[in-house]
């Protein structure tokens, strides 16, 4: 089944479609705004104000934005009556949507979650995973395929930038204008509360221009410069970050563009440096080695500074022990915010990875169909290119795909699903499964021996 659709030069595209778009972008927009509080207690989503709760906590600015442009967004779906073929992708989403219904009516917890924490997964999960099934079930243009990766890298570039002006203010001055983590001097996150969030968008960043400064055929002399720029401005504000999922994002990124490239131009050699880089990188995650520029000086303690494992505690490792045994312990799903309850006396918020927070919450089976969504539809967005016809779309679409991939090996680490960056996901992850319309003047040129041959009576 082909993906791509050819819309003629008559057909009309509805208004709520053309609104759909614009949301879209406006979303991906969104997380360029600055994480502004409104309210004491802003790191908390609100309680429900129903049944006499009264709301505690406030969101951040930019989750008002975007509980706005999502509810317009599902609101010109439902208004837009579109004839829906439906696809592999769909069923799974339904399904996924109905077993996170299910994670409210598990008895560990109230049918309305009274955290502000525990809503706020509970609302971003529905959220989301209508926001998904509505973008792939509505025809997207080629330009608006460009226009979503251009903004994805200027959101990447925007972040990055502010990271580096946090890291250039004395620290005991940046709490009050970035939302830095004060237990960490020299981990700085920019707009953003957390570094990991902040890093995850870099990443992904990162990964749609490198797959431009790495595709030089396909490429400009000035597009190829202007990308170097741009990745190296991210590059520095990931290594500012100093997050090692986002460390390790990348050499699985490179590796991966090396690996699907290395009949081309790439050599065994590099392949082999990407892949000894992501060793070292992952043996970083769990201690073995200290890497980063927090090991560099200034002032601080080791505890400052960020030990991994301290306690036990801290283990990235024995928070996804604990979270795999209570899949199997409870394999319909805990429901949403109860890992702490079943941890009993650690503090566990969450599983730190996003497919296991997924099967603590929903069970293990809808955490088994996220995962076969996710590479299937790597797979799946293969079918978009034009194998060459079009350089530029074909390096966008790699690029989307390469995003993509980066998200998912940091998520290995976060829990992104579940905080504002899962509307990024989804949305990056959308447009590159949906269908693409390519207008007639966009269409590329068939080859010379496939063009139809009029007789010479009819060019008469």
């Amino acid at each position: 089944m082909a993906i791509r659709v050819q819309m003629s030069e008559k057909a009309t595209v509805p208004a709520t479609i053309r609104l759909i778009r614009l949301l879209v972008k406006l979303l991906v927009l969104s997380l360029a705004l600055p994480e502004l509080r409104l309210g004491t207690s802003g790191f908390f989503y609100p309680k429900p104000t129903i049944i006499g709760q009264a709301a505690t906590g406030a969101p951040f600015f930019i989750e008002v934005i975007v509980i706005a442009i999502v509810m317009l967004f599902l609101l010109a779906f439902m208004i837009q009556v579109v004839r829906i073929e439906m696809r592999w992708y769909h069923g799974i989403t339904l399904l996924l949507i109905a077993f996170a219904f299910l994670g409210l009516a598990i008895p560990e917890i109230q049918v309305i979650p009274t955290s502000g924490s525990t809503f706020g997964y509970v609302r971003i999960t529905f959220e989301t995973l209508g926001l998904f099934f509505a973008i792939v079930s509505i025809p997207w243009r080629r330009k608006d395929l460009l226009d979503i990766t251009r903004l994805f890298i200027f959101v990447g570039v925007f972040h990055a930038a502010l990271i580096f002006i946090s890291f250039l203010i004395p620290y005991e001055s940046v709490p009050d204008f970035f939302n830095i983590i004060e237990s960490t001097p020299f981990r700085y996150s920019g707009i953003f509360v957390q570094a990991s969030r902040a890093a995850v968008l870099l990443v992904v960043s990162l990964a749609i221009l490198l797959q431009q400064v790495l595709s030089l055929s396909s490429l400009s002399v000035v597009a190829f410069v202007r990308a170097g720029f741009f990745s190296l401005i991210v590059v520095i504000g990931i290594l500012l970050a100093q997050t090692r999922a986002s460390y390790v994002a990348i050499a699985g990124v490179i590796f991966l563009f090396f690996l699907e490239n290395r009949q081309r131009r790439l050599s065994t050699v590099l392949l082999v440096v990407s892949a000894s880089a992501a060793l070292v990188l992952v043996l970083s995650m769990f201690g073995v080695l200290e890497i980063g520029l927090s090991r560099l000086g200034e002032s601080g303690s080791a505890t400052e500074s960020g030990e991994l494992l301290d306690e036990i505690g801290d283990s990235r490792g024995f928070i996804w022990e604990v979270a795999f045994q209570a899949m199997i312990d409870y394999p319909f799903g805990l429901g949403y915010g109860t890992l702490d309850w079943y941890a009993t006396d650690l503090v566990l918020p969450h599983a730190h990875n996003m497919y296991l927070q997924t099967g603590v919450q929903s069970g293990a089976l809808s955490m088994i169909l996220l995962i076969y969504l996710h590479l299937r539809g790597l797979l799946w967005s293969k079918r978009k290119l034009t194998n060459g016809a079009d350089p530029e779309f074909d390096t966008a679409v790699n690029g989307l795909r390469l995003g993509v991939v980066a998200f998912i090996i940091a998520g290995q680490f976060e829990p992104f699903l579940v905080t504002n960056t899962g509307h990024w996901f989804w949305a990056l992850f959308g447009i590159l499964m949906a269908p693409v319309e390519m207008a007639p003047a966009e269409s590329p040129e068939p080859p010379p021996e496939t063009r139809l041959l009029q007789p010479a009576a009819l060019k008469r």
